[in-house]
């Protein structure tokens, strides 16, 4: 009886470590990659879709924004999402004439992806994160509170396609299907606007990747 309670509390200990580290890995690569936007060659300076949204002239639009966009496959590996990125829609917003700050953000984009040339005797690549939409419609930036993006009528909504190209199926998930997060923090002499934002699937035994992780900053 002692030995298997002792059996017990030691699995438990593991498993409570390897989350533990998981948890300091992720967190401590996604505040590196905040300071090296401009420098880092995973970096996406991506033109802002010039199309106009809205009438008001309280809105101000993003000149730039930059994006990098991670993996998370397991602890000690994090890959960066390919270079070859088709931007379906890529704009936001700002509103800070009422004392506050309010957002509105648009991306969309597709992988561009060889799979013919990927490791498929690699079980931990055999999924690739393929298309990713976020919207997000007046939200106001605070720092340190993160905004799920699971309902588009609150003006908050993530979708995030998988790709598993040694079987050929693909898993969509959007709304309430999973977690997703998003944060954001205001500079505002430098008139810039950071964050990230985390599609997590670490609840779904079936998807091999753990999360996909985005950090941005806008500039207007």
């Amino acid at each position: 009886m002692n030995n298997n309670i002792y059996k017990r509390e030691k699995i438990l200990k593991i498993k409570t470590f390897v989350t533990l580290a998981l948890l300091i890995i992720i967190t401590v690569f996604s505040n590196s990659c905040m300071d090296t936007f401009g420098t880092d060659p995973f970096v996406k300076k991506v033109p802002v879709d010039p199309k106009d949204t809205s009438n008001s002239d309280t809105k101000i639009r993003a000149k730039e924004i930059n994006w990098r966009f991670r993996e998370v496959v397991g602890a000690n590996q994090i890959n960066e999402w390919p270079n070859s990125i088709t931007f379906l829609n890529n704009y936001a917003l700002i509103d800070t004439s009422n004392g506050k700050t309010f957002v509105w953000i648009e991306l969309e984009m597709k992988a561009n992806f060889n799979f013919k040339n990927m490791d498929n005797e690699n079980p931990e690549r055999s999924e690739r994160v393929e298309y990713v939409k976020i919207k997000i419609d007046s939200l106001e930036v605070q720092p340190n509170i993160s905004y799920l993006l699971n309902d588009l009528n609150a003006g908050r909504y993530g979708k995030i396609e998988i790709f598993s190209y040694i079987d050929g199926k693909k898993y969509s998930f959007e709304g309430k299907d999973l977690i997703t997060r998003i944060r954001f923090e205001y500079l505002r002499e430098q008139h810039k606007i950071t964050g990230s934002f985390t599609f997590d699937f670490q609840m779904i035994s079936y998807v091999k990747i753990l999360q996909f992780i985005g950090n941005f900053s806008i500039f207007y």
